[in-house]
């Protein structure tokens, strides 16, 4: 028998390779996104300031964790006409309800937006410390806030604003989540929202949907529909 050559025998070849290449595609894209994962994020505006505020991450009318915020003057002093004052600043958590946090022990990590929040990340039980410790803050003779401040708090993770990693069980199976701590100020801090993925998968921090099907996905659609197209001019 003849062995087949040519463009013929090399439209074959390339049809195949289509085909493998669309099955791929679309194998990839189911492992990479399960039929049930959904991102449940809450929008939120609360102020902690020298005082508590709880959250309840899933819904279920149980607050799984507690923020505090407290601060107080500890002394004061004139200088070439202002006058400073010296704060003691605080901004603590606790955990209510077997929520652990990505960190070291008694520290969340600050977490940029896209860190990836799951399984690989080591992860704490127990309460935790946002930031700690003392600044000067120095006010004109008019009692506004000069813009000279002078940042004396601990290397603590969230004096500037960030998200925070979390993992806890609803009952129904380990979860992975991110909160956002949006602001950051002597008197208040703020807590603008989160989000959890409900399919147990890993999230990434300030991640609110699930991704839409892009990319080799896209390929896959467009490879399918080539063989569609050839497989037609053929009949």
């Amino acid at each position: 028998m003849k062995k087949q050559t040519g463009p013929r025998k090399r439209k074959q070849i390339n049809e195949k390779r289509l085909a493998a290449y669309t099955a791929a595609a679309g194998a990839a894209l189911l492992a990479a996104a399960p039929a049930d994962a959904a991102i449940q994020y809450t929008s939120a505006d609360i102020t902690v300031g020298n005082g508590s505020a709880y959250i309840d991450l899933d819904g279920n009318s149980t607050n799984d964790l507690g923020f505090m915020h407290n601060y107080s003057v500890l002394s004061c002093f004139p200088r070439a006409g202002e006058f400073g004052c010296k704060y003691r600043v605080d901004g603590n958590f606790s955990n209510l309800n077997g929520v652990s946090f990505a960190g070291v022990l008694g520290q969340p990590s600050n977490l940029d937006q896209g860190a990836a929040i799951g399984v690989s990340n080591n992860w704490v039980n127990g309460n935790g410390a946002l930031f700690g410790g003392y600044r000067t803050v120095f006010h004109s003779s008019f009692g506004f806030y000069s813009s000279r401040l002078n940042m004396n708090l601990r290397n603590d993770p969230f004096i500037t604003p960030g998200y925070m990693g979390i993992r806890f069980d609803p009952g129904d199976g380990t979860k992975y989540g991110w909160i956002h701590i949006s602001s950051v100020e002597l008197i208040y801090y703020t807590i603008d929202g989160w989000a959890y993925d409900d399919s147990g998968q890993a999230i990434a921090a300030g991640q609110t949907i699930v991704p839409e099907p892009t990319g080799i996905a896209l390929f896959a659609a467009g490879a399918a529909t080539i063989m569609a197209k050839r497989r037609w001019k053929k009949k």
